[in-house]
């Protein structure tokens, strides 16, 4: 199962100007340790979507259709609560604009320090809540168990209730562990004595009496909140959907959770041996394979400011900061852009995140430090078991970190694939024109350009917004838009130039060269696509002749 899933996902902002359509119908996945490219011109819904993962929309935006799945659970609709404790401790985000996210009056070591603060903060609180909540779960079974017993007995007795009612003195309340219940049981009980003496009683009858007492009793037990991993635990045997119930519907369906003594000493050692995990307070921070798993007592112990300090020049260290305790004390406008850079990515792995959102991160930046940006995090994806989003306009960028690359065009994705199918065998006239944009040093002349500006989303096009840019544009373009064409088990387009009543079309002669040049000349190990590199070289080789 991935890591997390996008599923149609369509947001829309509410404007003076009328309704603007972000994003329309966007559908991806990212498995661990993965990294994934939204890439597309300003304004083609790549930062909305991963705002919208991280539920940072603003006010105006509003969403008409979709899920977001992190881990199965639908972050659209989890509580602030919930979002809260997602976001920067699972969920972090490096900005495009260092400067400008930095404090500029804080030094730069104190800003990472927050950042630790404020996981450390969230995962004692979540560990305490935790512990509470087994708590209770141990304290209800453990107060219960002879009710279990009672309870499974019951099912085999009920057939000689007749019999047992002449002879079982209700009168001694001992016998039963609910005082309050006194009266009651006497009532009933003469009510029993009563159908027993008459000839016409009705079994049923009799049942729902036993009902009624069951009833009765069961409401004075406290409900009890299973959620989180409790319900993990209720729902292996298979009694989740019992405790689903209200109340006083529990009492109707007793037989649910009458339970072999077996199964029930299983559940109460499993909660037993996560009470005794929790009460440890054993967290992990910064796992690696040649250290041992550093266990933290969450619960009554904090860390001191020089632990803190420390990992801080940890972090530092890991993200390439020379001199990291003098580091320390600057402020943002003290540094470099590649260095601020660097900052905001210490910041965002101060929470040890599972996924990691890069909007844009190298932008502002020049080619070389864009390198370093790019191999650090493809180091720190290695190392930390990191799985990355990257956003950006550019593809000469992503292609030396992604595996997988949606082109996304006016709020659409019109091309997908893995890295190789997009630089070896692109088939979106957009992608064409994105590939053709990319300086290379065979770069003559002056560098190609995208005509025409990206669309207003206030008034989509009835068919394929590209489709007044698009110089290879049919005339079914304008009328609708095309449905993804598989081109491969990886590879898939939006285009009717991929359909195969479409006559074919030649790829501009600037793509064919850089096809050339990306497949006899990429560095890359790429064993499995070595078939394909060759087709696709023979292929360019013959279209240039």
């Amino acid at each position: 199962m991935s890591l997390l899933q996008v599923n149609n996902l369509r947001i829309s902002f509410k404007t003076n100007g009328g309704i603007l359509k972000a994003v329309r119908g966007v559908s991806f996945s990212l498995d661990k340790q993965e990294v994934v490219a939204l890439v597309g011109e300003s304004g083609s819904g790549k930062s909305v979507t991963c705002k919208a993962i991280m539920q940072l929309l603003d006010n105006n935006a509003y969403l008409e259709e979709g899920e977001i799945l992190f881990h199965n659970k639908d972050v659209l609709r989890l509580k602030e609560k919930d979002l809260n404790a997602l976001r920067g401790s699972q969920i972090a985000c490096v900005y495009q604009d260092s400067q400008s996210t930095l404090n500029p009056l804080m030094q730069v070591g104190k800003q990472v320090e927050e950042a630790i603060k404020k996981k450390e903060t969230k995962t004692r609180k979540k560990a305490k809540e935790y512990l509470l909540q087994y708590k209770r779960v141990l304290k209800y079974l453990s107060n219960n168990e002879k009710d279990y017993v009672y309870k499974l007995n019951e099912k085999k007795e009920i057939n000689r209730l007749i019999d047992l009612v002449k002879e079982f003195d209700f009168n001694d309340v001992e016998t039963f562990s609910y005082e309050k219940t006194c009266l009651t049981i006497k009532k009933i009980n003469k009510q029993i004595k009563k159908l027993v003496k008459n000839p016409l009683y009705n079994f049923n009858e009799l049942l729902l009496y036993q009902n009624q007492f069951n009833n009765f009793i069961l409401n004075y037990k406290k409900a009890i909140e299973e959620e989180n991993e409790q319900n993990k635990l209720f729902a292996k045997y298979n009694v989740s959907s019992y405790y689903d119930l209200p109340l006083n519907e529990r009492a109707q369906n007793k037989e649910k959770i009458i339970l072999p003594i077996d199964v029930y000493h299983k559940m109460k050692k499993e909660v037993i041996a996560c009470l005794s995990y929790l009460e440890k307070g054993i967290e992990v921070f910064n796992f690696s394979y040649e250290e041992e798993k550093r266990n933290l007592d969450l619960l009554n112990k904090k860390m001191t400011k020089s632990e803190i300090h420390q990992k801080v020049v940890s972090i530092f260290k890991e993200v390439g900061i020379t001199s990291p305790e003098e580091r320390y004390y600057l402020h943002p406008f003290e540094l470099s852009g590649g260095l601020r850079q660097r900052v905001m990515i210490s910041i965002a792995l101060a929470s040890d995140p599972e996924i990691l959102i890069c909007d844009e991160p190298t932008t502002a930046l020049d080619a070389t430090i864009q390198k370093q940006i790019i191999d650090l995090l493809k180091k720190l994806k290695r190392e930390r078991n990191l799985s990355i989003i990257f956003i950006s306009h550019d593809l000469g960028v992503v292609a030396n970190i992604a595996d997988k690359v949606f082109i996304m065009y006016a709020g659409k994705i019109v091309e997908k694939g893995t890295v190789y199918d997009i630089f070896y065998d692109p088939r979106h006239p957009y992608t064409w024109a994105l590939l053709g944009s990319v300086p290379t040093l065979q770069t003559e002349g002056e560098l190609s350009y995208i005509k025409g500006n990206v669309p207003n989303m206030l008034i989509p096009a009835r068919g394929d917004n590209f489709a007044q840019r698009n110089i290879y544009s049919l005339k079914q373009d304008y009328l609708s838009f095309p449905k993804m064409v598989k081109i491969s088990s990886s590879h898939s387009v939006a285009s009717f130039l991929c359909y195969e009543e479409a006559n074919e079309v030649n790829k501009p002669l600037q793509i064919k060269n850089r096809l050339k040049h990306y497949v006899e000349f990429d560095g890359r190990n790429m064993p499995l696509y070595d078939n394909k590199k060759n087709s696709i070289l023979e292929e360019v080789k013959n279209e240039l002749q």
